[in-house]
């Protein structure tokens, strides 16, 4: 049985065909990556999927570790989740996410969940949802909190993230002086390679491990490796 990760996820915008990128969901799948890179796992011995054809896919058994939401729409038919049998999930990094709805929580998914259990949770209320519908669940935190600390010294630059707006008014003048607003989502064309889009992922994380000195945020998926980095 192999093991598998997922493939970057993009969606489509308007008429002219924009990918519209979360960079923090391509760097929970690196953060897949550098798990397996540390388990000595070759780059050629990882089956690579697309999240669409979860629930359909009928090559070889594979073995996918997951860091994602329960119910995504991707593996989801009518609100129950469909992930093909020749998938072994293992939940490490799991949320309930932000379109959860109780409907979720039916029979067929309590039981599909005990099958895998004990379940990963990223945040404390997805625990304690799951463990009050008998689905066995522990804390494991979000899975970019992996990448190494940096090794060279703190940078000299204070990022603002997709933090609020309404902190402008109470930025100290000594951080606006080396300050850059930056942001987590971007629109590229529709013909962009996956290539591209990790080489632009990875460019815009190693800026901020390398040149950050503070990093203000409003965004999981900056904080979580900031801290890693030890920004």
């Amino acid at each position: 049985m192999k093991l598998a990760n997922l493939k970057w996820q993009s969606r489509e915008v308007g008429e002219l065909k924009y990918k519209a990128i979360n960079l923090g969901d391509n760097l929970q799948l690196m953060a897949i990556d550098y798990l397996y890179k540390n388990m000595n796992i070759k780059k050629s011995d990882i089956v690579y999927l697309n999240l669409e054809e979860l629930p359909s896919y009928d090559g070889e058994e594979v073995i996918l570790p997951l860091c994602w939401s329960f119910f995504d729409p991707h593996w989801m038919v009518e609100n129950h989740i469909k992930i093909s049998e020749k998938i072994r999930p293992v939940f490490l990094a799991m949320t309930l996410g932000a379109t959860y709805q109780a409907k979720y929580l039916n029979e067929e998914n309590l039981n599909y969940l005990k099958r895998f259990e004990p379940i990963g949770c990223r945040d404390m209320e997805t625990k304690r949802i799951l463990l009050e519908n008998g689905v066995k669940a522990y804390m494991n935190g979000c899975l970019t909190s992996l990448f190494p600390k940096r090794e060279t010294k703190d940078g000299n630059k204070v990022f603002f993230i997709d933090a609020p707006v309404e902190l402008n008014d109470y930025i100290p003048e000594e951080y606006r002086k080396n300050a850059e607003f930056l942001t987590q989502q971007y629109y590229f064309p529709a013909d962009v390679s996956i290539e591209e889009i990790n080489c632009f992922v990875k460019k815009h994380y190693l800026k901020i491990r390398e040149e950050a000195k503070l990093v203000v945020t409003s965004r999981l998926h900056v904080a979580s490796p900031c801290i890693a980095f030890g920004i």
